[in-house]
């Protein structure tokens, strides 16, 4: 599971990370530090029509195309690696709509152990660079006709820095995998997925035990509350 990361980074930084193609001086999304499921996410997607990259504002919490009721997709935050071709949420998704999260942190919230149980930990990277998340997005049109954007992050098994915490964590995509993960160069199903992994660097990362307040929305809520121009 990996329902919460943090997002520290400015528009120029993403801008210059993730090499968008879009102008730097253009329409810019409201970025938010704290992400949980229920809220907006940034994303870095690629258009293969335009041929460009851009950073845009999703609900986390991914909607499939198909959905009748969006209430009935309320644990769809996380997809598992090893289920991406077997569940219908995500085949469409992981072949054609995949893209990537950027996080200075993920969060996990203990189940190891009788001690400590419930208590948050955030995952970083010792030396304070960004990590990216690997992800799925979709699209679902309301009965009205409002389009809504949704993303997943995908979870892999934890490695030895997050196992003592969770047996989960999020798939950490390194630079050199990400023009193939969003689609810009050619590469196989199987090449996709090797790519999901446990992080391997274990020590780059740290951990730290944190206090967050919980809070999160229902799809349902979301969708009462939407705001069309993020949806755009």
């Amino acid at each position: 599971m990996c329902g919460e990361n943090t997002n520290n980074l400015d528009w120029p930084q993403i801008h210059a990370l993730y090499r968008l193609t879009l102008p730097k001086d253009g329409t810019r999304p409201r970025l938010e530090a704290d992400q949980r499921p229920g809220s907006w996410g940034l994303v870095i997607r690629y258009n293969p029509a335009t041929q460009e990259r851009s950073a845009d504002l999703l609900l986390w919490g991914l909607i499939p195309h198909f959905a009748r009721d969006p209430a009935q997709y309320q644990k769809t935050y996380n997809a598992r690696a090893e289920n991406l071709t077997e569940r219908r949420c995500w085949i469409e998704p992981f072949r054609r709509r995949r893209c990537l999260v950027p996080a200075a942190a993920f969060i996990e919230r203990k189940t190891v152990g009788r001690h400590g149980r419930g208590v948050k930990h955030a995952f970083s990277f010792s030396d304070g660079s960004p990590m990216t998340l690997a992800g799925l997005w979709d699209g679902w049109r309301s009965p009205s006709g409002t389009w809504v954007k949704s993303y997943t992050v995908i979870t892999v098994p934890a490695n030895p820095v997050v196992t003592e915490v969770h047996d989960r964590m999020p798939a950490i995509m390194p630079p050199e995998h990400w023009s193939a993960w969003l689609g810009e160069t050619p590469a196989t199903e199987a090449e996709l997925k090797a790519m999901l992994r446990p992080y391997p660097d274990c020590a780059r990362m740290s951990s730290r035990p944190i206090q967050l307040r919980d809070r999160g929305m229902s799809n349902r809520d979301l969708l009462d509350a939407l705001r069309p121009e993020l949806a755009a």
